[in-house]
């Protein structure tokens, strides 16, 4: 499988690395395992490695169809999503993703970066954690 995705409490987020030609079958098929991961707490953030996927088959509308059943989905409500790509295509394909997420009622913070440092830097500024309880 091209896609593996590892709950890291101690960051509170997922990291998910693609390898390979990225799907949408991929895509949709690796969030039930991390949703169902014992360490996965709702709100976590998202870093999605594609710097070691070769390519990807995506489409517009498929993008569109992952955009509209991952926000119908109660745990990843308030998730950051923070995705690197560098490979040209790879970082057009994610701009594309983030930019339809951003039509959507109340999307979730969601950037694409070139730099793994930088993407795990804006994961962790306190607009990606959930407000502490009262």
């Amino acid at each position: 499988m091209p896609l593996s995705a590892t709950v890291d409490t101690d960051a509170w987020l997922v990291r998910i690395e693609c390898s390979g030609v990225v799907t949408l079958e991929d895509l949709l098929g690796a969030v039930e395992p991390m949703l169902g991961d014992a360490s996965f707490e709702p709100g976590m953030g998202q870093l999605i490695d594609l710097r070691t996927a070769e390519d990807t088959s995506l489409t517009r509308s498929e993008l569109q169809h992952l955009v509209e059943t991952l926000r119908t989905e109660p745990r990843l409500e308030g998730s950051a999503v923070a995705i690197v790509a560098t490979r040209p295509v790879l970082f057009g394909v994610a701009r594309m993703y983030e930019a339809l997420v951003e039509q959507v009622p109340s999307p979730p913070p969601i950037r694409v970066f070139g730099d793994p440092a930088e993407a795990l830097a804006w994961l962790r500024r306190p607009a990606s954690r959930p407000a502490a309880s009262a």
